[in-house]
C-alpha cells in the first residue's frame, strides 16, 4: 500500500543519525515540476474537472532544512464521476533532491469524494473535495492529528497541468482551506 492525504502536518523526526542508519528505498528521482505563474491559476480549471482528469500519478519534491528533501506523491484512480481511490507516499531524504536512500515516509490510502461543489481562493475557481484516508503505514515520521480522521481539501489543475491543493494551515469557517499550497505537483508521464 502507497498512501497518505497531502496537507496534513507531518515532521520528519529523522536526525543525522537516523538518516544514516535507515535503509531502502533506492533511488527518488524527483524531478522538480516548472513554477506555476498567476497566468497558469488564472487559466487553470475554473468549473471543477472529471474525476478521471486527476489519473495517475503526482508527485512533488520540496528541499527542507538540514540540506533534506521531501518527496511527496499521489495516485489516483478514477472509480465512477465523483469517486477517486488514492494513494499518497510522503518520503524524506537525505539530499535536497529527492534522491538517495529514503530515510523515513508516510503512506496513507484512501477516497477522494468529488461532489462538483467549487470555491474561490487565491483568485481562481477550485474544486472542493473530501479525503477520506482508509489506511496508514509509517517509518521515522510523525503524524499530528488523526491518520485516518476524514478532511476537506480544494484541488486545482493548472492550464499547464499542474496540480495545487489548499494550504490545510488555513482554514474557513466551513472547514476548507481558504489559501492555495505552494507545494505542485507535477503529472508523471
Amino acid at each position: 500500500m502507497r498512501a497518505a492525504a497531502v496537507s496534513l502536518q507531518l515532521v520528519c523526526l529523522c536526525s543525522a543519525l537516523a538518516l544514516a542508519a535507515c535503509g531502502g528505498g533506492g533511488d527518488g528521482g524527483g524531478a522538480t515540476p516548472p513554477a506555476t505563474t498567476q497566468s497558469d491559476l488564472q487559466n487553470s480549471t475554473t468549473t471543477g474537472f472529471k474525476a478521471a482528469d486527476l489519473n495517475g500519478t503526482w508527485f512533488a519534491c520540496t528541499e527542507t532544512s538540514n540540506a533534506t528533501s521531501l518527496q511527496e506523491e499521489y495516485t489516483f484512480t478514477a472509480d465512477s464521476a465523483t469517486l477517486v481511490s488514492y494513494e499518497y507516499v510522503r518520503s524524506a531524504y537525505p539530499s535536497t533532491d529527492c534522491t538517495g536512500n529514503v530515510a523515513g515516509y508516510l503512506e496513507r490510502a484512501g477516497k477522494v469524494q468529488l461532489d462538483g461543489a467549487t470555491q474561490q481562493v487565491d483568485n481562481v475557481t477550485a474544486q472542493k473535495v473530501v479525503f477520506a484516508p482508509e489506511d496508514i503505514s509509517m517509518s521515522n515520521m510523525s503524524f499530528s492529528g488523526s491518520p485516518t480522521a476524514t478532511y476537506k481539501q480544494l484541488l486545482v489543475i493548472t492550464s499547464s497541468g499542474i496540480l495545487q491543493e489548499g494550504d490545510t494551515a488555513q482554514l474557513g469557517t466551513d472547514g476548507y482551506p481558504t489559501a492555495l499550497s505552494s507545494l505542485q505537483y507535477a503529472k508523471a508521464p
